[in-house]
C-alpha cells in the first residue's frame, strides 16, 4: 500500500503540475507511452498490471476534479451562474482547455518518441 502511494506521489502529481507549467516531461510520455508502459507492467507481473490500472484511476479522478466547466469540478464552479448561455459558453471554453491539455500530451509523446530513437 505504501509503495503505490509513493508511486501516485512521484508520477501523477510530477505530470500534472509539469503539464500545466508547461514544463519539460523528461522521462513522461504521452498516450503511445502510457500503452507501452501497460504492456510492459502487464508482462512483469499481475500486482504491476493492478498497480498501474490503480495509479490511471486515481490520476484520473484527481484530473475529473479540476474546476475547468466540462469535469465535474467545473460543475461545481458553475453552480452559481445563472444563466443558460454563461454555462455553455465556459463549457466550450473548459472543453477548449482539454483540447489544448491533450494537444500538450500529444507533443509530450512526440518529444519522448524523440528522445528514445
Amino acid at each position: 500500500y505504501r509503495g503505490q502511494l509513493e508511486l501516485f506521489d512521484q508520477t501523477a502529481w510530477q505530470i500534472l503540475v509539469r503539464l500545466l507549467t508547461f514544463q519539460s516531461l523528461g522521462d513522461f510520455s504521452g498516450p503511445v507511452g502510457w500503452v507501452r508502459t501497460a504492456a510492459e507492467a502487464g508482462r512483469t507481473s499481475l500486482f504491476a498490471a493492478v498497480s498501474l490500472i490503480g495509479v490511471a484511476a486515481w490520476f484520473n479522478a484527481l484530473s475529473n476534479l479540476l474546476p475547468i466547466p466540462t469535469l465535474n469540478g467545473g460543475h461545481l464552479v458553475l453552480l452559481p451562474v445563472y444563466s443558460e448561455r454563461i454555462r455553455i459558453g465556459l463549457s466550450y471554453i473548459g472543453l477548449g482547455l482539454i483540447g489544448l491539455l491533450l494537444l500538450r500530451l500529444v507533443l509530450a509523446d512526440v518529444e519522448w518518441y524523440r528522445s528514445i530513437s
